[in-house]
């Protein structure tokens, strides 16, 4: 049973988020596919070389092109990046082109070292980007890849209903974990952010 308390509570949260359920208001709140797009537009499109272009949704699946004008650096790109992301009936492909439109294709991998050298080849000149390091996960065990990133907040308009100025607001770290591939050829990435003190 409730108590009075409870029930008002619980009132009040019904009448302050009632406008959610009118369709009007509903258009205006950012989809999960375009809060993709702009992480990728304010984290990998941070870099001068490197074009986050508009996403074309004229059919499913979603592309969002990213165009990179070194031919060498987009292979890198394209192979460190996740490409494929399903959002129940959405599906966006993220397909990154050379500077000449051409779409290039991803590679594996070799190694851990492979795997970094990639990563700092892809996010030379990206503001947001320290180092990548490789060393063991824990002492004794596999060596692992752990790219570092500055201690900064992504931050964009993106209709976010829990912050006041309704911006989107992330790690660095964490926006770039979930752009990341998760590891191919078996080599996890372990997004980390810079010590501060």
């Amino acid at each position: 049973m409730y108590r009075e308390t409870d029930l008002r509570r619980m009132f009040n949260m019904q009448e302050r988020f009632s406008f959610l359920k009118s369709a009007e208001s509903m258009e205006n709140v950012s989809p999960p596919w375009f809060t993709l797009w702009e992480e990728l537009k304010h984290t990998i499109g941070l870099d001068a070389d490197v074009d986050v272009q508009e996403m074309e949704t004229t059919k499913n699946p979603f592309v969002i092109p990213v165009v990179v004008k070194d031919s060498e650096k987009a292979a890198a790109l394209a192979s460190v990046l996740n490409l494929d992301y399903n959002f129940g009936s959405v599906r966006v492909i993220t397909q990154v082109q050379d500077g000449d439109g051409t779409k290039v294709t991803p590679a594996t991998p070799a190694s851990e070292q492979a795997f970094a050298d990639m990563i700092k080849m892809v996010l030379k000149g990206n503001p947001l980007f320290v180092d990548a390091v490789v060393r063991p996960f824990a002492p004794g065990t596999m060596d692992v890849v752990f790219p570092i990133f500055k201690a900064a907040v992504v931050q964009f308009f993106n209709d976010e209903l829990s912050d006041k100025y309704h911006n989107y607001n992330e790690l660095a770290a964490r926006v770039f974990k979930k752009l990341l591939h998760d590891g191919p050829g078996g080599i996890p990435p372990y997004c980390s952010t810079e010590k501060i003190c």
